[in-house]
């Protein structure tokens, strides 16, 4: 249940339902408390200001590959268009009470055409693409399977949304890239062509014709649903308890965390709260914090 659902999200997701594939620390020596910040500021990735992290903790993803068929079928949102602003890290707290806070990044991608899904995100649209990992004061998550992302560099982008507070999603009009660094295609050179960033032979470059014609070859209902949402993990977690893969009471702890997931929606942690989360993993990991003089 879990591989498939990962396979299709590039989320660093909670505990039970989806899980990271892997996650190691790295340990840095504590420094004072720096004095003068701003808790406003605390979650912003690209604050030049902020001390180097005390903690770093890096995230590893499946990063699975897809072909522009397969690409096309799951998207529920086709653009391409240029990044126009770095990235502002959030950290969110989950659903499920017993996971921890994670690190999101969001951007601003500006549209220049739309060859699968809302027709209002026409041509200079801005939208939000959210992406596993950033930083706080003290804690940093590298995710080194996200795409880059970098300010002025042109996409071709396969993106989705989640309907429900699953995945760490929050409320709000943000779309994720499917796959991790797999939904994004980078322009290559000045002319209509991106790159498959898969090691896939087939489809290695494609123009947007090329997508464009894939995506009338779907039929009406594609397999957009498959990627998020709590209803289809709870439909996944009822199938294997049907078939004997998941025992009683697992079943009854998969299904509740589902279920709330499907009714609510995760936060975003700001100011003291936010400092107040980044502590406690700090002192989840053995680091204590030096009081300032």
């Amino acid at each position: 249940m879990a591989q498939s659902r990962a396979r299709n999200l590039c989320i660093a997701a909670v505990a039970c339902i989806a899980v990271l594939a892997g996650g190691s620390l790295l340990l840095k020596t504590p420094s004072p408390t720096p004095s003068g910040t701003d808790s406003a500021q605390q979650t912003r990735g690209t604050n030049a200001n902020l001390p180097e992290p005390l903690l770093v903790q890096e995230l590893t993803e499946a990063d699975p590959s897809y072909s522009l068929d397969d690409a096309a079928a799951r998207a529920g949102l086709i653009v391409t268009g240029t990044i126009v602003s770095e990235g502002a890290s959030l950290l969110v707290k989950p659903v499920h009470e017993d996971a921890d806070p994670r690190f999101f990044t969001d951007r601003t991608f500006k549209v220049d055409s739309v060859l699968k899904g809302s027709p209002a995100y026409s041509k200079g649209k801005g939208i939000t693409l959210r992406t596993p990992g950033g930083r706080g004061t003290y804690v940093e998550m590298s995710n080194g399977s996200a795409p880059e992302l970098n300010q002025g560099d042109n996409y071709l982008l396969f993106l989705y949304s989640i309907p429900d507070g699953s995945s760490y999603n929050t409320e709000g009009d943000h779309y994720y890239i499917l796959g991790c660094s797999s939904g994004a295609w980078k322009q290559a050179g000045e002319g209509d062509a991106y790159v498959n960033p898969s090691e896939l032979e087939d489809n290695r470059n494609v123009t947007t014709d090329d997508v464009t014609t894939a995506v009338k070859k779907l039929p009406p209902n594609g397999d957009e649903d498959s990627n998020s949402g709590a209803q289809a993990t709870i439909e996944q977690i009822e199938q294997d308890y049907q078939n004997g893969s998941l025992s009683e009471e697992a079943y009854r702890d998969y299904l509740e965390i589902a279920q709330k997931e499907a009714s609510s929606f995760a936060t975003v942690l700001t100011g003291d709260e936010a400092l107040a989360a980044e502590e406690e993993m700090l002192g989840a990991s053995g680091i204590e914090m030096q009081a300032t003089s």
